[in-house]
């Protein structure tokens, strides 16, 4: 889908993909990851299975908020499709990437509220883990840390931890 430049979809990891799924193991080799969090999408479950093949007490959910936004009308379309068929929509989604509500969609202002509230309710229900890899699509943050309120247990080389929503 990516490669193909199409919005939205679940497809499998392509062979990059695998390899950088292979990576985030290695990097995180020796690391105690009690928790990996996912998307419900395909690929998002690829990227952490190399993680969890060496972490059999590693507790491993898919959680929707870490899902792309939905592209409404526009899912599984090409963007040079929606250039050429709804040109206004194309226009207004390249000045306001962020901002900008597909049709029948969302947007990514109007999610990240909402996600960051469900976040929050799973840590109100008990779920706390110290700290936990997260593996979301990429416009959630492919691979990173969703931390809840603890310190980050990062390899000694990393100099920042990113939060997901």
């Amino acid at each position: 889908y990516n490669r193909e430049g199409r919005l939205g979809g679940d497809p499998s990891l392509t062979a990059k993909g695998s390899e950088q799924a292979e990576k985030l193991a290695a990097h995180f080799e020796g690391v105690d990851l009690p928790y990996i969090f996912t998307s419900t999408k395909q690929r998002s479950a690829e990227t952490a299975s190399p993680l969890l093949r060496s972490r059999p007490n590693t507790i491993s959910m898919a959680l929707s908020e870490f899902d792309e936004i939905n592209a409404g009308v526009c899912e599984g379309m090409r963007y040079s499709d929606v250039r050429d068929s709804m040109p206004l929509e194309y226009e207004a989604r390249s000045h306001n990437k962020y901002g900008y509500i597909y049709p029948n969609g969302e947007s990514y202002a109007g999610v990240v509220p909402v996600r960051r509230g469900d976040a929050h309710d799973r840590r109100a229900s008990g779920h706390q883990p110290h700290a936990a890899v997260a593996v979301p699509v990429p416009e959630a943050e492919r691979c990173a840390l969703y931390l809840y309120p603890a310190e980050p247990v990062l390899p000694h080389h990393h100099h920042a931890a990113p939060q997901a929503v």
